[in-house]
């Protein structure tokens, strides 16, 4: 906006410049995450407004699709390039970086039951030999909530009705992932 004094009066002079309409949308580097899941967790399609608002929480809600397959440390940016006027072609551009598996699975304070009993309740598991396989080793957060939940029934199953489990306590350290399960047997 800008105002300016003209014969006495003032004047109040508005420029507005529209956004640009979205013609294409490319993907690049993506190799963990399928074109389509990408896509889906962008939800930034081609014939909208460019709405940079719209782009960072697409690029929040693939950051945690890609947390879900293990890739922790995943970046995605996008750049546009104009087209015709008003149309841009937006590009995002994906750097997956290593995955990062879970090293250790700890628990404390549990005395009724083997660390490794517990451990075959679990559906999250430590990284081993198999892992580049079966996609074992790899955090996931909801996965983790349910597994407080399954060792809290097999806690009751076996009757320990006063048991807590603390929510699980997940450190990053150079080697991977460390997750720490402490429990209040009762």
């Amino acid at each position: 906006a800008r105002v300016t004094e003209e014969n006495g009066k003032t004047l109040l002079t508005y420029w507005v410049e529209e956004r640009p309409l979205i013609k294409e949308v490319h993907t690049e580097g993506n190799k963990g995450l399928s074109k389509e899941d990408l896509e889906n967790a962008l939800k930034v399609h081609p014939r909208t407004i460019l709405n940079p608002v719209k782009i960072r929480t697409g690029i929040g809600n693939a950051k945690k699709e890609y947390e879900k397959k293990g890739f922790l440390d995943a970046d995605i940016t996008y750049r546009t390039e104009e087209t015709t006027a008003g149309e841009v072609i937006l590009t995002f551009t994906v750097n997956e970086n290593d995955k990062v598996r879970i090293q250790a699975m700890e628990f404390e304070g549990n005395k009724a039951f083997p660390s490794s009993q517990l451990a075959s309740i679990l559906s999250t598991r430590k990284q081993n030999f198999l892992s580049r396989f079966l996609n074992t080793g790899v955090m996931n957060r909801e996965a983790l909530k349910t597994d407080v939940e399954r060792l809290t029934a097999c806690y009751y199953d076996s009757g320990y009705i006063n048991v807590r489990i603390d929510e699980p306590k997940v450190e990053r350290k150079e080697d991977g992932i460390h997750v720490t399960m402490r429990i209040a047997e009762g």
